[in-house]
């Protein structure tokens, strides 16, 4: 009785250590399953992402021609214009405003929470001030800029909050060539996408129709715009770079832009919404997506 009982007792053992070595076996399964998944997943994104090649666009065969534009709608009124050629003459009127103030407050959303980016834009006197304040859990980044009549002087913020930033005292002068191709985009640009009729969405046939707009109660008129995702944004990309401190420059899936003008072709407001991925860290692949809406005021 006495052997009996010791064999029950050790085949007992057995089959917890089987059971033992059974659940170790299993979580490195599930653990390789999660770490595979991971990889395979970014790779899968990878293949699928949208290669463009930037070398074959040149930024001037898609900038709008200001003298056309205005010539085709000579004696028209704003709900006669096409969305597209609205957007172009407030554009070229807010480029040539000797004063003016815009400012975003948005929050983006990417595959490890959320980013807030703060933007302060303000011309006066021939001097224009953009303060940038980008942070997230994955990069937090304060640029400030002042831009001259022949230079352009960067500095840099830290510590930053959502909308502030101790600015430094020492600065980067760079001449304008020097600052485009850094930054990729002109130091004198304001809104940072090449917005013409050649840079529309092909299947987006309302922005190339008159009429298409809505009149507001205030009196102002709304519309809605679709660009496309490589002319539209071949400077915009190197920005982001530039911003983000990315080795690779972005690939945009969705631009949509919706604005508002007054009667006077002065933009009170423009809300872009973004779609782009990028890689970052040890290859991994982040969707950043959201709405950012600047608002704009005239002295």
């Amino acid at each position: 009785m006495i052997h009996k009982k010791q064999k029950t007792t050790e085949k007992k053992k057995k089959t917890k250590k089987e059971l033992t070595m059974q659940f170790i076996a299993l979580s490195t399964i599930v653990v390789v399953a999660i770490i595979s998944g991971f990889y395979v997943g970014n790779y899968y994104l990878g293949t699928k992402q949208k290669q463009v090649d930037w070398t074959k666009f040149d930024e001037k065969d898609y900038l709008p021609n200001i003298a056309e534009v205005t010539n085709r709608n000579l004696g028209k009124t704003i709900d006669q214009m096409t969305p597209i050629d609205v957007f172009m003459l407030a554009e070229n009127k807010l480029n040539n405003s000797e004063n003016f103030v815009a400012q975003s407050l948005s929050s983006l959303s990417h595959n490890y929470g959320k980013q807030s980016v703060y933007t302060y834009k303000q011309r006066s006197s021939g001097i224009t001030i953009t303060e940038e304040i980008s942070s997230s859990s994955m990069k937090s980044v304060a640029k400030k800029t002042k831009v001259e009549s022949d230079k352009v002087l960067i500095y840099n913020g830290d510590p930053i909050s959502q909308t502030e930033a101790n600015w430094s005292t020492n600065y980067t002068e760079l001449s304008y060539d020097e600052y485009k191709n850094i930054v990729g985009i002109s130091p004198t640009q304001i809104i940072p996408y090449i917005v013409s009729d050649k840079t529309i969405d092909p299947n987006d046939k309302n922005a190339i129709t008159a009429g298409t707009g809505t009149k507001l109660a205030n009196g102002n008129y709304f519309f809605t715009i679709k660009l496309t995702t490589d002319s539209a944004v071949m400077n915009y990309v190197k920005k982001i770079k530039y911003m983000s401190d990315l080795s690779n420059l972005p690939t945009f899936s969705t631009l949509e832009i919706s604005f508002e003008v007054d009667k006077n072709l002065n933009f009170v407001s423009i809300n872009s919404f973004e779609v782009y991925n990028f890689k970052y860290l040890g290859g991994i692949f982040v969707t950043c997506s959201g709405n950012i809406k600047t608002e704009y005021s005239f002295e």
